[in-house]
């Protein structure tokens, strides 16, 4: 049985990358400017600011946040500490930004749970495999139905060349069944069965009668060395029980008396005492036994006891009967008497001897008569396991995927025990959370209804990269999350069960309905205009997947597709098969053998989760998103030479119409908003370079989907490759529209961007928003160099230096005046930190003064 994942997701997803942007991103060749460039430097100079000398020992500035917050947030602040820590070389922030990831997942209710037998994953791949599954289950079961003739056959044959042994004992018997079985393994070569089933046949029959003779001879040892009769029966009921051995009725009896008997023998402390074990044997014995047994020792005994009815031998035994005048007073006056005379306690000696011996002749002749047995009890105990082995089998046949799931789930139940096999699932949507310098981290998971929002869904992707990226050797959480990944990879693009049946993609439909997700199968879909994205909230029906009813508001903002689309590009670096990552040390060394342990196959010698179709099925996941900006419903807009705005899938590449800027907005109730915020716009740029960067070194990809050529002769990993030229391209257009279009007098950003008026709206000037700006203008430059981007995002800096610094709050404040909350300080301290390598020397060092006391205050968190 090959266990592989075989995602046989369409090419076309990877297509999609060309597709969806090679016509409405402006080439490198077709940039044009509204007013050509004058000066080849920012706008403006920096201002000194009136920097306060902090004194030596004085405590940092007092940061906190508390109260509800969204879980996607606490994920991007915990980003922004590490990344933070990185370009400021302050490895204690990188390590607390981890700290918080690894804290969130430990807090009771913070996760919802799934049994990794039933997640997505296990479901995915048992629809792959079971065609070729069902046909090889087939094809085994009627090999096994023509070799269980032949194998009875040989045993049978092989009894009759092996002579029984001279004696016959317990012992003999014993060795005589070892003998068979060995003479039974060499010959399998010689019975002509095919390899697939002389191999099962071998494992199992030495897997099964080693754990047996293995126990046979422990219980025969325990049972030669007895010291109680009690302890002897309670071995033979041990041994019964093993060798499931059918009694017969006279055998049986003879256990109950027996076990009668030993009670009695334990008992046994005085005269009368000893009669009753006396009489209880005498009752176990047959007459001619009783002749054997008895008259030699004591003839007197013998004929005392002979003549006694059962009523009369029942008096005897019990205690406190004295029966009729005559034998009343025989038992009371002579009988017990010359027990106590002889001594009880030597007589409770040999009676147990004599029982134990009796026990042990029983045992002999039994095994003496079950000797020529052997062979056909063999055949036939084979035929029985043969017949068991055949009908597991055959319920797998009927019903694979719940096969499939039950042996995931026992599996997981080994791997992950503090978890009882469990696997995370979604996060919660949101928090309740403590932060400061005086009380460690709090955090609480807030109870809400069994639902999932799309900033959620994204933003826990990237965190689940740090956790495992950065975890310890054999780490339980990175290994739970790496699980959790690859089943939250499959929740996105849905799949097909093993029925044939669609379970919903949490990529859900942006303006249509009834035509789900069907990413298996996505070439298929008739309609090209069809978008899908994550909403911004959607009923879940357990941890991972959506609700079949597809309950959801038809509202996709841009900060969720933003997460999503940098989640799974992240997730990217966690998949990536041509480079060693996290997922080889916590995923690579399991093989489908591990899953499936009673079923031994070469086969299973593969990987249960092979890393290049995953990878496959991670960028097809992303190009579906990206898909989304050239049909009907795309949240990007275009603007023009003559600033005119199309929608990027009115965009058809005609000389007419030459875009150079561009910008994106929310969803809300099934229609586009006119109006983009300039944040926004940011964090979408941002996230397109986190996928573009992720896509670093994809030449080097061995995965089968990506390089198979088709009728033309190219490969999907060329459309890949180009189509990450024309994101880079889209990505300068979105930088265009928060360096031109929405820059103020004053070389700030505006807020929001009126799409009715064409025009940016004035108002507030968030320091937020300048923040944002700043590292997508830097990001810009980074993959572009061009110049001009990276003295925008200079300019937007000293403009806030010059407009927006508060000597009293020692940082930046709204042109309002309203101080910054946690998160705008972090984010502003973030795209500080990614901008000041690009500052003239002077300059980057007036921003590490400023920057110092908020990072010891960052460092001061506990």
């Amino acid at each position: 049985m090959k266990v592989s994942l075989k995602i046989l997701i369409s090419f076309s997803l990877a297509f999609a990358l060309t597709l969806a942007l090679g016509s409405c991103a402006p080439k490198a060749t077709d940039r044009h400017f509204e007013k050509p460039e004058t000066a080849f430097a920012p706008d403006l100079k920096d201002v000194r600011l009136n920097l306060r000398l902090r004194e030596l020992g004085e405590a940092p500035p007092d940061l906190q946040w508390k109260g509800v917050i969204s879980t996607s947030s606490f994920f991007s602040q915990a980003e922004n500490l590490i990344r933070i820590g990185d370009e400021n070389q302050r490895p204690s922030l990188r390590d607390k930004g981890l700290a918080w990831i690894r804290r969130f997942y430990q807090v009771p209710k913070s996760i919802l749970m799934a049994d990794m037998g039933t997640s997505p994953y296990i479901g995915l791949a048992a629809a792959q495999v079971e065609p070729e599954v069902q046909a090889k289950l087939s094809e085994i079961l009627l090999q096994m139905e023509v070799a269980l003739p032949i194998v009875q056959m040989h045993v049978l044959e092989l009894g009759k060349k092996l002579p029984p042994p001279s004696k016959k004992g317990i012992e003999e018997l014993l060795a005589y069944a070892k003998s068979l079985i060995r003479m039974i393994l060499v010959s399998i070569p010689q019975m002509n069965l095919p390899p697939r089933i002389a191999e099962g046949f071998k494992i199992e029959l030495i897997k099964s009668t080693d754990l047996l003779f293995a126990t046979v001879d422990s219980l025969l040892k325990q049972l030669r060395t007895a010291k109680t009769l009690s302890e002897s029966i309670a071995l033979v009921n041990v041994a019964i029980d093993t060798l499931k051995v059918q009694l017969s009725p006279q055998f049986a009896q003879r256990m109950v008396q027996g076990k009668k008997l030993a009670l009695a023998l334990d008992q046994l402390k005085d005269a009368q005492g000893a009669l009753t074990v006396i009489v209880d044997v005498w009752l176990i014995l047959t007459p001619k036994e009783r002749l054997q047994q008895f008259k030699p020792v004591n003839a007197e005994l013998y004929s005392f006891l002979l003549k006694q009815s059962f009523s009369e031998l029942e008096c005897l035994r019990t205690r406190g009967c004295l029966g009729g005048p005559i034998d009343g007073i025989e038992k009371e006056l002579f009988v017990l008497p010359k027990i106590e005379r002889y001594g009880v306690a030597r007589l409770k000696d040999q009676l147990t001897a004599e029982a134990l011996k009796y026990v042990s002749a029983s045992i002999d002749s039994f095994a003496g008569e079950f000797i020529p047995k052997v062979p056909m009890i063999f055949s036939e105990e084979i035929q029985v396991a043969w017949q068991v082995k055949a009908l597991g089998l055959d319920t797998v046949r009927g019903d694979f995927q719940s096969y499939l799931h039950r042996i995931a789930t026992d599996w997981s139940k080994a791997i992950l025990p503090s978890t009882n096999g469990k696997v995370p699932g979604f996060e919660t949507a949101y928090m309740r959370v403590g932060v400061s310098r005086h009380a460690d981290l709090s955090l609480q998971a807030l109870a809400q209804p069994l639902n999932l929002t799309g900033e959620v869904a994204g933003a826990s992707l990237s965190a689940n990269v740090y956790l495992m990226e950065n975890a310890r050797p054999k780490d339980d959480l990175a290994l739970r999350a790496a699980f959790s990944q690859i089943n939250k990879i499959v929740a996105f693009g849905g799949y097909r069960n093993a029925n044939d049946t669609l379970v919903p993609a949490l990529l859900a439909p942006v303006a249509h309905r009834g035509a789900l997700l069907d990413i298996v199968h996505f070439e298929t879909v008739k309609t090209p205009n069809y978008s899908y994205r994550v909403p911004d909230h959607i009923s879940l029906q357990d941890a991972f997947l959506a609700s079949p009813s597809m309950n959801y508001a038809r509202n996709f903002s841009v900060s969720g597709l933003s997460a999503q689309i940098k989640g799974l590009s992240q997730s990217l670096l966690f998949t990536a098969d041509w480079k060693r990552t996290s997922f080889d040390r916590l995923l690579g060394s399991i093989k489908a053998q591990d899953l499936a342990k009673e079923v031994k196959d070469p086969s299973l010698q593969q990987s249960l989760f092979p890393k290049d179709q995953l990878f496959a099925l991670n960028i097809g996941t992303v190009s579906v998103l990206l898909q989304e900006l050239k049909k009907k419903m795309t949240p990007v807009f275009l603007l023009t030479l003559d600033n005119k705005v199309l929608w990027a899938d009115q965009y058809f590449g005609t000389d007419q119409d030459i875009p150079v800027m561009a910008g994106v907005v929310d969803i809300k109730e099934g229609k586009r908003i006119d109006y983009a915020e300039s944040r926004e716009v940011a964090k979408f740029a941002l996230a397109l370079a986190e996928f573009i960067e992720a896509l670093d070194g994809i030449e080097n990809t061995q995965s089968p989907i990506l390089l198979k050529r088709n009728a033309k002769g190219t490969r999907p990993l060329d459309s890949i490759i180009s189509g990450r030229v024309d994101l880079k391209h889209l990505v300068i257009a979105l930088a265009n529209f928060l360096a031109k279009k929405m820059k103020t007098p004053q070389s700030h950003v505006d807020f929001v961007y009126d799409l009715n008026r064409q025009a940016a709206v004035s108002g507030v000037i968030r320091v937020e928003t300048q923040a944002f700006a700043i590292r997508a203008l830097v990001k810009a430059y980074e993959l572009s160099r061009i110049e001009s981007y990276l003295w925008s995002a200079q300019s937007l800096y000293y403009a806030m230096n010059k407009n927006l610094y508060s000597v009293k709050s020692e940082f930046y404040v709204n042109s309002d005046g309203t101080e910054l909350d946690f998160p705008d300080k972090i984010t502003t301290l973030l795209a500080l930190s990614e901008l000041k390598p690009y500052l003239p020397e002077e300059s980057r060092q007036q921003l590490q003064k400023l920057m110092v006391p908020w990072l010891d205050a960052l460092a001061a968190l506990r």
